[in-house]
């Protein structure tokens, strides 16, 4: 049996162009990530570029978006590919500095994790990769 995941939130709730951060217990094994929602056109652009390294406990969620590239990255991403209601449709581990990742068409949006996290986890297909009423709000409004 999987458990549900558990979210709490250490901001204030998302909004539509705002960049927030959510804490979330994903997976099958508990693990807190924090997620910061990048809404912006610019944000959305810029993702990870220009950071060093990426915590193990954060994400960053790109709402909207269907395929990422890690070109002029300097470390690898695990990236989930998610529908409009939070449920995993395909998942991409270990995508290295310099790729394209895949265009995944079932995908609503996409959550770029550090390297390992995927299995550290324990996501799986077709399950809910975490559930927080303003955060599936939000989502579901893009």
């Amino acid at each position: 049996m999987i458990a549900k995941p558990k979210v709490k939130v250490v901001s204030d709730q998302p909004q539509k162009g705002q960049r927030s951060k959510i804490l979330a217990t994903m997976g099958t094994t508990p693990l807190e990530i924090q997620v910061t929602v990048a809404t912006q056109s610019r944000e959305k652009s810029r993702g990870l570029l220009g950071r060093k390294v990426m915590a193990p406990d954060e994400a960053l969620l790109l709402p909207d978006t269907r395929w990422i590239h890690t070109m002029g990255m300097t470390f690898s991403l695990d990236l989930v590919y998610l529908d409009r209601q939070g449920k995993i449709v395909s998942l991409q581990p270990h995508l290295p500095p310099w790729r394209i990742g895949w265009l995944v068409w079932r995908a609503a949006h996409t959550l770029e994790l550090q390297a390992g996290t995927i299995e550290r986890a324990g996501l799986v297909l077709n399950t809910m990769c975490f559930c927080h009423p303003s955060l599936t709000q939000l989502l579901a409004l893009s």
